[in-house]
């Protein structure tokens, strides 16, 4: 039996809240400004955005694979996410 070979992904680094996070604002097409130390009631996530969740969030719009579907900027604790275009 031959071994698979499993590909390490930018996404598969991402914590899971993050994910959801990303993939929220993916399915609405929407602007979001996330509030570090703030909580969020997303459908599969509700807790508080972390500074380490702004920081994945933040790196990640510099990924390959995430090839320009959203841009991040950060106001003192916001974190202002711009939708551009669908990655899902």
């Amino acid at each position: 039996m031959e071994k698979q070979h499993v590909k390490e992904t930018d996404w598969s680094k991402l914590s899971d809240p993050v994910k959801t996070i990303l993939e929220r604002i993916d399915i609405n097409g929407r602007d979001v400004d996330l509030v570090i130390g703030e909580a969020i009631d997303i459908p599969y996530f509700k807790g508080i955005v972390t500074e380490e969740m702004a920081m994945e969030i933040f790196s990640y719009q510099h990924s390959d694979e995430s090839k320009e579907h959203y841009s991040a900027t950060r106001e003192g604790d916001v974190l202002k996410v711009k939708f551009l275009r669908r990655a899902f």
